[in-house]
């Protein structure tokens, strides 16, 4: 972009986060500067094989990384800070965020890297009202916003063209505990400002009502703990504080003080708050790692983790591969709704669960909303920032359209709503603003595996995609040692590359040319070549295969060499 041509325009693009949940990376250039909002992943859809996390593509930043300024990240949770851990190796990244975000992040990174060297992340501890110089002509101020994790940001970026205001999650709700709740006169003092345009995650849009009750669990967990014979066993996402808290709540009042903590990271958050006196009164905690196996089976267990790691640990003492053993009188208590395209996975845990013959209750979408922004907290958000311009951010596309109606019900400008997808580009000035469709920023998926973190695990997650999405082709043939000739029938395996009426027939043609193949090969005597062989199949039956079916298989040449006709 021309800098003469750029002075005083925003230009606004997300990596990720835009018509989808999760994966949230929203960049704001002004005056040839970058400014990134929140860093986070999501979860693979079902047919991706054997990846964990998936993060937005990077390619822009590091091609732009001279331009960064730094990383702004709102919460811990996963969909807005866990691709940090992944950027900083390609980037040299500076992150503002409160301590408890800092104290999650670099937990994640240490179990990713271990003792490997790092490019660990500089951070900035910033807390709200706090106004922080950035570059010439720039500065951010952070103001507190009712969320699920203790002292949750939000963002103004300031700037004399002026501000955009950036919120990820954000309810209103007046009886909610000091220390989640938001700072009315502090958003009403932003809201006097010259905001131009307000960012806002609008997930729960489709909620004509307000979040507030609807995110409440205590009286569901305390009817589930009255139900319990001996001891509960209850999972909780690690990064979901005012879940926890309402747990913890719970087992107080049903007279239960001690409780394990099967969670390291969870389990120096909840530590650090109880020992400062905040949300977790009355009960102790213990860490799993460090009890006596007499103490694991005699106390009640949080059970937490991120998406993935979560759902590990549920199935781990379901099928009895840790240290806890289940009594029939034990109650599993699910505070995890199945989050979106991991119904699967959910529906296995439960099954695992049955296997035990505990019994269990799992609260699902039905019985409780997500603690983000319905259609009135959007309302309300927009009536106090005054925006000039309104994006909503993470969610599918069908609720941005309830956000901008939101929106517009309080006085903005139906032009001045937007819908966009990830890599298009917004430019915006105070009297001029251009979507730009037709030029996009190259974005994409970046696979990651939370344990892989070299070269050679980048190209194990190439093969895993391509077999999820091509399929694999395997091939088998005995050879006998002295004539190279076949001594049984070619095997061949094929899976994800055609429908099964299909596969007599192209399984048929796939033996029949690698017979030939191998006869041929077979009258080469003393110039025949083991590996000539292998390569000769793969690549003409990976030719067969791409010409019938379109799909480019892996493809595994498997043969054997002996002495005896088997």
């Amino acid at each position: 972009m021309d800098n003469k041509d750029n002075n005083n325009k925003f230009k606004i693009l997300g990596l990720g986060g835009f018509n989808e949940i999760g994966k949230s990376m929203y960049c704001i250039e002004y005056n040839q500067k970058i400014f990134i909002f929140d860093s986070g992943s999501t979860n693979p859809s079902k047919n991706i094989l054997g990846v964990d996390t998936v993060i937005p593509k990077y390619d822009y930043l590091i091609n732009n990384a001279h331009k960064i300024v730094g990383f702004f990240i709102t919460s811990p949770d996963d969909y807005l800070s866990n691709a940090i851990p992944y950027l900083e190796k390609d980037l040299k990244i500076n992150v503002y965020a409160n301590q408890a975000t800092v104290n999650f992040i670099e937990g994640h990174s240490e179990r990713l890297y271990k003792n490997k060297k790092r490019n660990k992340p500089n951070y900035t501890i910033i807390k709200e009202k706090e106004i922080i110089k950035l570059c010439e002509g720039v500065s951010i101020e952070a103001f507190n916003t009712t969320s699920k994790f203790p002292d949750s940001l939000g963002y103004s970026l300031k700037t004399k063209d002026g501000n955009i205001i950036y919120v990820s999650d954000m309810i209103f709700d007046s009886t909610i505990d000091k220390g989640y709740n938001a700072n009315l006169k502090h958003l009403q003092k932003i809201g006097s400002e010259d905001n131009l345009l307000f960012m806002c995650g609008s997930s729960n849009a489709y909620n004509k009502t307000y979040t507030a009750p609807h995110y409440k669990i205590k009286h569901i967990i305390n009817r589930a703990l009255k139900q319990v014979e001996r001891r509960s066993i209850i999972a909780c996402f690690e990064y979901n504080l005012y879940r926890l808290k309402e747990i913890c709540e719970a087992l107080v009042e049903n007279k239960i003080s001690k409780v394990l903590i099967y969670g390291s990271t969870l389990f120096k958050v909840m530590s650090y708050y109880a020992n400062q006196n905040k949300y977790f009164k009355g009960i102790q905690f213990y860490n799993y790692k460090e009890a006596k196996i007499s103490d694991i089976n005699n106390m009640h267990i949080i059970v937490s983790g991120n998406i993935d790691k979560l759902y590990t640990r549920i199935v781990k003492i379901a099928t009895h591969t840790t240290n806890i053993i289940l009594d029939r009188r034990d109650k599993f208590i699910l505070a995890i709704p199945p989050s979106a395209g991991l119904e699967l996975n959910y529906a296995n845990i439960l099954d695992e669960i049955a296997r035990t013959h505990t019994s269990y209750t799992a609260i699902g979408r039905k019985d409780v909303i997500e603690m983000k922004a319905s259609y009135e907290d959007i309302k309300q958000m927009c009536d106090i920032f005054k925006p000039k311009y309104f994006l909503p951010t993470n969610t599918f596309y069908k609720n941005f359209i309830h956000a901008n109606k939101a929106a517009v019900e309080v006085g903005l400008n139906p032009k001045h709503t937007f819908c966009l997808e990830n890599g298009q580009i917004l430019e915006l000035k105070k009297d001029f603003y251009n979507l730009r469709l037709k030029t996009k920023i190259k974005v994409g998926n970046k696979f990651v595996d939370p344990l892989i973190s070299d070269s050679k695990g980048i190209s194990v997650i190439q093969e895993r995609q391509q077999m999820a999405n091509n399929g694999i082709v395997v091939i088998g043939a005995n050879l006998n040692s002295k004539t190279k000739k076949l001594i049984s029938s070619v095997d061949v395996q094929l899976r994800g590359v055609i429908y099964l009426k299909d596969a007599p027939k192209t399984i048929k043609n796939i033996i029949d040319l690698t017979t030939k193949i191998i006869i041929n090969h077979s009258s080469f005597k003393e110039n025949w070549d083991f590996n000539n062989l292998k390569q000769d199949i793969r690549n003409s039956i990976f030719r067969y295969v791409r010409k019938t079916t379109g799909k480019t298989p892996i493809m595994l040449v498997v043969i054997n060499e002996a002495q005896n006709k088997f």
